[in-house]
C-alpha cells in the first residue's frame, strides 16, 4: 500500500520470498518488509531468511539524503553454502561460520565492514582450528585479515571489478 505526495510519501510493500539466492547463495524463505517514511528514507524490517545457508537476518534503512544504515547476519551457516557447494566438495571445506557486519556510507562509496567467526573448519580432510577474520569493503576497495585458522594470518587487498574479477595481492 503506497500513498501520499512525495514530500510525504509513505507506504509497505511486503513480500513472500521462497527460494532466496543472492550471488548464487541460496539464502532461502522469509517474510520481507519494506517501508517508505515520509518521502525521506526507505526502511528494511528485520528479514529473517532461513535456508541452506543457515538462518540469517537483515534490517536497517536507507535515508535518502545519503546515509545507509544495514544490518546483516548468517549463524550455522555451512562453509560449502558460502564458497559454493561443488568448490567446497573439490577443496573438502567443512564447517559452520557465523557472518555479521553492516552496511553504511551511500549509495555512491558504501562501507561495508564483516566478521567471519568459526570454532571449527577443516580443508582436505584436515581439521585446521578456529577462524576469525574481518573484512572491510569501501566502494571496490576490499580488505580482509585475521586467523583464517589456528596458528595462521592473513592480509589480503582486493580492487572489485565486474562481474567477479579482481586485482589484489595477499601476504
Amino acid at each position: 500500500h503506497l500513498e501520499g505526495p512525495a514530500s510525504h510519501f509513505g507506504g509497505t510493500v511486503s513480500l513472500n520470498l521462497s527460494g532466496t539466492t543472492y550471488y548464487g547463495r541460496r539464502l532461502g524463505d522469509g517474510r520481507l518488509v519494506l517501508r517508505f517514511v515520509d518521502g525521506a528514507a526507505l526502511v528494511l524490517d528485520k528479514t529473517v531468511l532461513t535456508g541452506p545457508m543457515g538462518v540469517g537476518s537483515v534490517d536497517g534503512s536507507w535515508a535518502f539524503s545519503g546515509p545507509l544504515d544495514y544490518r546483516f547476519r548468517f549463524d550455522q551457516a555451512p562453509l560449502a553454502e558460502l564458497f559454493g557447494p561443488e568448490r567446497a566438495k573439490s577443496l573438502g571445506l567443512t564447517g559452520l561460520v557465523t557472518l555479521a557486519g553492516k552496511v553504511e556510507g551511500d549509495t555512491t562509496t558504501p562501507l561495508v565492514t564483516a566478521y567471519l567467526t568459526s570454532p571449527g573448519v577443516g580443508f582436505a580432510g584436515k581439521a585446521l582450528g578456529a577462524t576469525q577474520l574481518e573484512a572491510r569493503i569501501e566502494g571496490r576497495d576490499l580488505q580482509l585479515w585475521g586467523r583464517p585458522f589456528d596458528d595462521a594470518r592473513a592480509q589480503v587487498k582486493l580492487k572489485l571489478r565486474e562481474p567477479y574479477l579482481f586485482d589484489g595481492s595477499l601476504s
